[in-house]
């Protein structure tokens, strides 16, 4: 019953155009994406590299990365929706920064590492 009436729905004509129509809305989606992603990107690859390239700070943002990922993404959005209702769009990209970032860091923090694997600067230690 249920899967008919989302194919009748999916069927409508009405439902694809207009301000509200499933393109609109998929369009916005997509560039809410992108804008996380970008600014994602912007903040975990500079910070992964770091840490991959000095070993500093490794075992913390590991840490921090674990706890983050246990954060529910409607839970943390919701909140921060709560302490400032009047922005909700930056209250999104905020929430899906915040819960992105973690994600993002571990490859280039990998990545830095094996290509200073055999290089003769030293590393520090407690890393």
């Amino acid at each position: 019953m249920i899967l008919l009436e989302a194919l009748g729905w999916l069927a409508d004509p009405a439902n694809w155009q207009g301000p509200d129509g499933l393109l609109v809305r998929s369009g916005e989606h997509l560039w809410f994406t992108v804008r996380v992603v970008l600014i994602a990107a912007v903040i975990a690859v500079p910070l992964g590299l770091w840490v991959g390239h000095t070993g500093c700070g490794g075992v913390s943002l590991v840490g921090i990365a674990n706890a983050m990922r246990a954060l529910p993404t409607l839970g943390l959005v919701t909140f921060l929706f709560l302490l400032s209702p009047s922005t909700p769009v930056l209250v999104t990209i905020v929430g899906l920064v915040v819960l992105a970032v973690p994600r993002s860091w571990r490859e280039p923090m990998r990545a830095s590492r094996a290509s200073t694997a055999g290089s003769p600067m030293p590393r520090r230690a407690w890393a």
